[in-house]
């Protein structure tokens, strides 16, 4: 069941879906794994990995929280 959820709450999904349309979104690769085939429309991935392992079909990687903050920070504001 891997990259699956063990539910489905379809009101829960249309609001993750409504806050993080058009905005970054921060994951680990655990969780971006099972969906990078399918990607997030709409929104900039950004996964923490480890330093020196190359995220292909994420938006951006990065290897700290604090990283990955300064990406999104940087996306913000050329949008």
């Amino acid at each position: 069941m891997r990259g699956d959820l063990p539910w489905r709450l379809p009101a829960d999904m249309a609001r993750f879906r409504g806050l993080t349309m058009g905005h970054s979104v921060i994951m680990g690769r655990a969780s971006w794994e099972p969906i990078a085939e399918h990607g997030m429309p709409g929104r900039r991935v950004i996964v923490l990995s480890r330093p020196n392992r190359e995220q292909e079909s994420a938006d951006s990687a990065a290897s700290s929280l604090s990283e990955a903050l300064q990406i999104a920070t940087q996306v913000a504001l050329e949008t």
